[in-house]
């Protein structure tokens, strides 16, 4: 033991337990530890005052560092904790009125006559309304309420092309049209000459 000018009982760090020296749990810690005690040791050989030393200092330094770790700890179990909780009960409320849209669109496209143009895209709604239902049915919301805007999607994707392919029908016909007026139009004037 050394005396220092302060009047405190200092300990050579090398004299310290090993119960007192290793308090790191990681081994960045233990590095800065080793330098701490590299750094108190030469200032010792120095005959220089070095609050590493110093016992009560020293306490403090390891006193900080097990309070940072603990609350490193503690910030992690936290986060931990509001994500556990937040999964639970992400779950919102029941998705009615996204489910009666996607029924409205499905049965429209049905009654439109869309399996005619778009059998397998009206298929997929049918399919997604399903299992949209039997999620819901089991309580996991959010999964039904993405099954049923998709449902909605894919009816309303099998109507588009059903109105496109009537449309190109519809031009179709009156090109027909057309150009039976045009040949009309075309013999009468060729028998009128």
């Amino acid at each position: 033991m050394h005396p220092s000018p302060g009047g405190h009982t200092d300990k050579h760090v090398s004299e310290l337990p090993n119960s007192e020296a290793e308090t790191s749990c990681s081994p960045v810690s233990e590095i800065d530890r080793r330098k701490e005690i590299r750094t108190a040791q030469s200032a010792n050989r120095k005959g220089e005052d070095s609050p590493y030393i110093n016992t009560s200092v020293f306490e403090e330094v390891v006193m900080k560092r097990f309070n940072q770790h603990r609350s490193l700890a503690l910030a992690g179990l936290t986060l931990l904790s509001f994500v556990a909780l937040g999964g639970c009960s992400s779950e919102g409320t029941r998705p009615e009125a996204v489910m009666t849209q996607a029924k409205t669109v499905v049965d429209q496209a049905d009654r439109a006559g869309a399996r005619s143009y778009a059998a397998f895209d009206l298929n997929n709604a049918h399919s997604k309304l399903k299992k949209a239902e039997a999620e819901m049915a089991l309580g996991k919301y959010n999964n039904a309420r993405h099954l049923a805007k998709e449902a909605k999607v894919d009816a309303e994707l099998a109507l588009g092309k059903m109105q496109t392919a009537k449309r190109k029908e519809a031009e179709v016909q009156l090109d027909q049209s057309m150009q039976s007026l045009k040949n009309e139009v075309h013999s009468k004037e060729n028998n009128a000459q």
